[in-house]
């Protein structure tokens, strides 16, 4: 998030919408709550239900999503926007798998890789834009949706029952 909010100084003509609590996170709040409060591109939104219609109003109004995570498991904060339907901008640490030619990968994650990022996507054609989002959205429904989880898992436990001792 500090990377984004840096990146976003670069960018006044560009809005950041910020979903998700950061509240509790003393240290970054003495960092960064000035950031997320007083500039007039960053609107800072808490933690909303992606079901909810504050989620729907927010987003609509959104282009694209920035995750450089620096080590998680996978990220379900983005397979629940790359579902959604917005352009992803994701570091390889989320765990998120984009589709082959869709998306865009952050490689270092530096302030300056985050702002060309996001230039390049609004450089790009609607047209060209539009068919990168519907890929990345309908592999995200495909590939992290509760039947592919649960599919996997019944795999898993299958394989693990038949071969114990390969465990």
């Amino acid at each position: 998030m500090d990377l984004v909010l840096e990146a976003f100084r670069k960018m006044p003509g560009s809005t950041l919408n910020v979903v998700g609590s950061v509240d509790w996170e003393k240290d970054f709040m003495e960092a960064y709550g000035g950031d997320l409060r007083g500039r007039a591109n960053v609107r800072y939104h808490g933690s909303l239900d992606p079901s909810g219609e504050r989620y729907r109003r927010v987003v609509e109004h959104c282009l694209a999503f920035i995750a450089p995570s620096c080590s998680e498991g996978i990220s379900p904060a983005t397979t629940t926007v790359m579902q959604t339907g917005l352009y992803p901008i994701i570091s390889r640490e989320t765990g998120v798998t984009l589709p082959e030619g869709h998306g865009t990968y952050l490689e270092s994650c530096t302030i300056d890789e985050i702002v060309q990022a996001c230039q390049d996507v609004v450089s790009r054609s609607e047209d060209s834009l539009r068919k990168d989002i519907e890929a990345c959205q309908t592999f995200a429904l495909h590939r992290y949706s509760r039947d592919a989880f649960t599919s996997d898992m019944r795999s898993y436990l299958a394989a693990a029952i038949q071969r114990p001792n390969d465990l």
